[in-house]
C-alpha cells in the first residue's frame, strides 16, 4: 500500500499524487504535457500498481489528467498520450467505465472526457485504495454515517423512499449514483450473512448494519429505481450532460463490439449475436440524438444571481488593472463565500461536483447575458478560480 514511507521514496508528480491521495486533495487536474510512453509507464507503476491510502470519507479519490486538447495546447502533448495512459492502467487491472464516480466501489476504474468549453481532453482515474479507519471507531455506529443520504434511502420505508427520490433525486445520473450505493449495501449484507453462516463473529459495524438492513426491501428499491431510470431514457427526460454521457457510452460499446466482429476466429453464432447487439445500440444512439435536454431548476437562483451581480463590477475592475483595496477585497471574499454557500444549498442529492459546476456556470452565464454584463477574463478561463464560483469549497453535504 502506498503510504508516507512509499511517498518518501518517490519524486516529482508520482510523489505529489501519493501525498495528495493521503490528504484526499486531488481536485486539481494534473497535466501530462511532454510525457512520452516511458514516463507514463513509470508514473502508473509508481502510483497505481498498488493500493493508495486515502481518508475514510469518502473512501475514494479521483485523479484527473490532462492528456491533450485543441490547437493551443495540442503540441504540448504526445498524440498517443491517452492510448499510452489507458494501456498502462490496464496492465494493473484498471477498467474503462464511463459511469465511474467518486465511490469506493469504483476502485480500479478510469474514464475519458472531452471538455468542449475548455477544449481539453481528460482521463479520470479512480485508483485501488485502502481507506483509513474512522477516528471514532468505537461508538455505536462504528464509523457508519447513519445521516448520509444513501443510508437514509436504504433504511426508509418504500413509500418514503419513492417520495425522497422523486423530490431530490431528479436526474438519471443521480439515480445511477444512488443505485450504486444500494447495490453496495446488498453486497455488504450478503458478506455479513456469509460470515454468520460460517459462524464468524461480527464486529460492531457489521452487527449495527445487519440490525437495520432489510435485503428484500433494498432489492425491491433497486428494481424500482432501475425502472425509473429506464423511464428517463424512454421519455427523453435527460440533461444535456446525461445525453452526452450516454452517447459516449453507447459509441464506446459500439466500438468494442466492432473490434470483436473483426476477430477472424469469431463463430457465425457469435457474429449474429454481436450484430444484433450493435443494431440495438445504433437505435439507442438514434433515439438519444433526438433528445433536447431538460433544465433542472437551480434552488434559490434569484438570490444567487443577485450575488453574481454584486461581485461582477469588482471582477471587471480587477480585470482592468485597477487596484483593489483591502476593504474591497474583503467585500469580494464575503460575496464569494455567500455564493459558495448558495451553490451547496442548490446541490441535489448524489450530484457530483462536476455536474453541479455545469449548472452553476449555466446560471451565471445566463444571468450575465440577461443583464448585458461582461465576463471577466478569469470567468472566461475557468481554470482560474478568481472569478467563477467553484464547486467543492464548502464541506456541507446534501
Amino acid at each position: 500500500m502506498a503510504s508516507l514511507a512509499v511517498a518518501a521514496e518517490l519524486s516529482g508528480l508520482s510523489k505529489t499524487l501519493v501525498e495528495n491521495a493521503m490528504q484526499g486533495d486531488t481536485k486539481e487536474p494534473y497535466s501530462l504535457s511532454n510525457y512520452n510512453e516511458e514516463r507514463i509507464n513509470k508514473l502508473v507503476e509508481d502510483v497505481f500498481s498498488k493500493k493508495l491510502k486515502v481518508p475514510a470519507q469518502p473512501g475514494m479519490v479521483r485523479f484527473t489528467f490532462i492528456i491533450g486538447g485543441g490547437k493551443k495546447v495540442r503540441e504540448k502533448y504526445d498524440p498517443a498520450c491517452q492510448k499510452n495512459l489507458t494501456a498502462a492502467l490496464r496492465k494493473y487491472n484498471f477498467e474503462d467505465d464511463q459511469g465511474a464516480a467518486l465511490l469506493p466501489e469504483c476502485a480500479g476504474k478510469y474514464k475519458t472526457q472531452h471538455d468542449t468549453n475548455l477544449n481539453l481532453k481528460y482521463v479520470h482515474v479512480y485508483p485501488f485504495v485502502e481507506a483509513e479507519q474512522e477516528e471514532n471507531d468505537n461508538n455505536n455506529n462504528n464509523g457508519e454515517d447513519t445521516m448520509s443520504k444513501q443510508f437514509i434511502c436504504m433504511v426508509a420505508e418504500r413509500p418514503t423512499f419513492e417520495r425522497m427520490v422523486l423530490s431530490e433525486v431528479k436526474c438519471w445520473k443521480q439515480k445511477k449514483e444512488l443505485l450504486q450505493h444500494l447495490k453496495e449495501y446488498v453486497k455488504r449484507g450478503n458478506d455479513i450473512t456469509n460470515k454468520m453462516i460460517n459462524m464468524e463473529e461480527l464486529n460492531a459495524t457489521e452487527q449495527n448494519f445487519f440490525d437495520v438492513f432489510d435485503s428484500d426491501n433494498v432489492k425491491d428499491k433497486i428494481l424500482w429505481l432501475q425502472n425509473e431510470m429506464k423511464k428517463h431514457v424512454s421519455s427523453g427526460t435527460l440533461t444535456e450532460e446525461e445525453k452526452k454521457f450516454m452517447l459516449n457510452q453507447a459509441n464506446n460499446k459500439l466500438k468494442l463490439l466492432n473490434e470483436k466482429l473483426q476477430d477472424e476466429t469469431i463463430t457465425t453464432k457469435n457474429e449474429k449475436k454481436i450484430k444484433a447487439q450493435m443494431e440495438q445500440i445504433e437505435k439507442r444512439i438514434e433515439n438519444l440524438n433526438t433528445v433536447k435536454g431538460i433544465h433542472i431548476p437551480f434552488r434559490n437562483e434569484a438570490a444567487f444571481c443577485e450575488l453574481v451581480g454584486l461581485l461582477q463590477p469588482h471582477l471587471l475592475r480587477k480585470d482592468a488593472g485597477k487596484p483593489i483595496k483591502a476593504n474591497e477585497q474583503a467585500e469580494m471574499d464575503d460575496l464569494r463565500a455567500r455564493m459558495d454557500q448558495k451553490i451547496e444549498d442548490a446541490r441535489l442529492w448524489f450530484e457530483s461536483d462536476e455536474d453541479l459546476q455545469v449548472r452553476v456556470e449555466k446560471v451565471e452565464t445566463a444571468y450575465l447575458k440577461k443583464k448585458r454584463m461582461k465576463k471577466s477574463s478569469s470567468q472566461k478561463n475557468k481554470n482560474n478560480n478568481d472569478g467563477w464560483s467553484t464547486v467543492g469549497k464548502s464541506k456541507k453535504k446534501r
